[in-house]
């Protein structure tokens, strides 16, 4: 909406144009203040107005604070601001204007306080909300405080801090997760004084996706319930009829998820009403090599692939897309120590960090049947244990260190030649750490950021952000994100709208629990700086590096 005062210079000189017989009436709906209403501070409005008969729609609305008083007008058919208004009575107008020279008003009756206070316009209570909740509040200073309001703040809870701002009106919009919430409006004057007002919130989202949690060291895979904001809910545990599994992964719609186990890979189907798992028949499906670990999946989610750590090779599936059943393709050789495992965006190429050897892997995929072809050039030499993958556009990101004693690995950068899958790496790489980062890193691809933890101890957890250069693939360096409680992340995963990261972390770091939780954060899309979203769930597991699947 519209917001400041807006001039409009020979307004009504350019209504005259419109003629003098008018066969149209804007209708002006005027959702706050109430007629009637008394408020603190100044007074905010928030008017829509349509005019049906009107096919070129409104042109203008207009504030007036009395007869012939303008006190706002915009050239929109909708508005919100605040009004300043000494204390007293008033008889206020909402007005428009359409394009067919139609005028329509409707009057609202304000009295503006001469006592301090905080007058809560949204949320009401008695309602539920869902996130992002709009907040809009006013406030005024009693009259002996002549200085006016220094500041509001919003309480979701007792002492939780969730929002302040240096001014007497404030209009904020605050995710929360579902729950009901003690909250109140506070504010402060310039004199000392203090105004609260209590209100009762319920957040009501959509829980319609789920994160899956699989560590090698639970028979179980953990499902977090996520709602539309990116909050997480107390995980649901679902079995592993065949044991831990290695790694875990969802294809894109959210249809299939496949585990490597000790048998072979396991499949699913999710159920998109519980976001259960429910095995496929003929599950697990045989291993085409010895020691199953991880899987990559291609993004029209037409195949897997699955690297066997023990064998050093990698194979292909095809997945039935009526039944997400698997049948082998065949398999390749791969360096000694494969392990991560990653496809391009485009899902044209496969790439097998071979940690022993030093190497990456690189192969060409049939996008008929799956198969792969060892790319020319390929293995290209890293450094040292390479290992976890992340991609954006047309370049690849992993560890790798420059010597055995490195600590911590760099991030090595690759651009991906389009028509033949090698690899070059691109200016400036590799590129070392800032702080102390840990062995782990993610990319949000829509908004070309990358991500690595840190451990800035004893002030708590943090992470690098990198931004990367879509034409060259440099990254570099932009700011490190506000500090976090203690909690050592690692493993992290984030989302396909490059909304939410998600990340395991440790539950208790510096003592000897070594337990992990599992939390997320927002992503500001214009500074790529997080900001953490409600509880971390404590877990069974002391896998730091557990798998991470989301289903949209």
């Amino acid at each position: 909406m519209a917001k400041g005062a807006v001039v409009i210079a020979g307004f009504l000189l350019s209504l005259a144009g419109f003629g003098a017989s008018a066969t149209s009436t804007p209708v002006v709906t005027v959702t706050f203040p109430s007629n009637g209403a008394t408020v603190h501070g100044p007074v905010y409005y928030a008017a829509s107005a349509s005019s049906p008969d009107c096919p070129k729609g409104i042109a203008s609305m207009r504030i007036y604070s009395g007869p012939y008083i303008s006190a706002y007008t915009v050239n929109a058919a909708q508005f919100s601001t605040f009004i300043s208004l000494a204390p007293g009575t008033y008889s206020t107008v909402v007005q428009s204007w359409d394009y067919c020279g139609g005028v329509g008003k409707t009057p609202i009756t304000v009295t503006v306080s001469s006592t301090g206070g905080v007058t809560v316009y949204t949320p009401t209570v008695n309602a539920a909300w869902a996130s992002p909740i709009h907040f809009v509040a006013s406030a005024s200073a009693n009259s002996t405080c002549t200085k006016g309001i220094a500041s509001i703040r919003i309480y979701s809870a007792p002492y939780v801090k969730a929002y302040t701002v240096n001014s007497n009106g404030l209009d904020t919009f605050l995710s929360l997760p579902s729950g009901t919430y003690s909250s109140t409006l506070q504010a402060w004057d310039k004199c000392g004084g203090v105004y609260k007002t209590p209100i009762t919130v319920t957040a009501q989202n959509s829980h319609g996706h789920s994160l899956y949690m699989a560590s090698n060291d639970l028979d179980y895979v953990s499902r977090y319930p996520v709602d539309d904001q990116g909050f997480l809910y107390p995980a649901d545990q679902l079995p592993m009829p065949n044991g831990p599994p290695q790694d875990f992964v969802t294809d894109r719609s959210g249809t299939f998820a496949y585990a490597t186990v000790a048998l072979g890979i396991e499949a699913f189907t999710v159920d998109h009403a519980t976001g259960g798992l429910i095995e496929v028949p003929g599950s697990p499906f045989p291993a085409a090599g010895s020691g199953p670990f991880k899987i990559a999946m291609d993004p029209q989610g037409d195949f897997i692939y699955v690297t066997f750590s023990s064998s050093n090779t990698v194979s292909s599936y095809r997945i039935n897309r009526n039944t997400g059943a698997l049948k082998l393709n065949g398999s390749a050789a791969a360096g000694k120590g494969a392990g991560a495992v990653k496809t391009d965006p485009s899902g044209k190429f496969l790439y097998v960090a071979d940690s022993i050897d030093n190497t990456v892997s690189a192969y060409l995929i049939d996008w008929t049947t799956g198969a792969l072809k060892t790319i020319a050039g390929s293995p290209f030499v890293t450094g040292v244990n390479p290992n976890v993958f992340a991609t954006s556009n047309n370049f690849l990101y992993l560890f790798s260190g420059n010597s055995v004693s490195e600590s911590p690995k760099s991030i090595s950068g690759y651009a991906i030649d389009t028509l033949s899958g090698a690899l070059t790496p691109v200016p400036g790489s590799p590129f070392a750490g800032h702080g102390s980062p840990a062995n782990y890193i993610a990319v949000d691809a829509v908004h070309n950021i990358l991500y690595q933890p840190t451990f800035p101890a004893p002030l708590g957890d943090a992470f690098n952000i990198n931004t990367i250069d879509r034409a060259t693939g440099t990254i570099t360096f932009v700011d490190i994100t506000a500090q976090f409680q203690e909690q050592d992340a690692e493993a992290m995963l984030v989302d396909f709208s490059g909304d939410t990261l998600y990340m395991i972390d440790l539950w208790r770091p510096g003592t000897s629990d070594t337990s992990t939780a599992v939390g997320s954060f927002a992503i500001d899309p214009s500074t790529g700086q997080l900001s953490p979203l409600g509880t971390h769930y404590h877990t069974d597991s002391h896998n730091e590096y557990a798998s991470l699947a989301v289903v949209p």
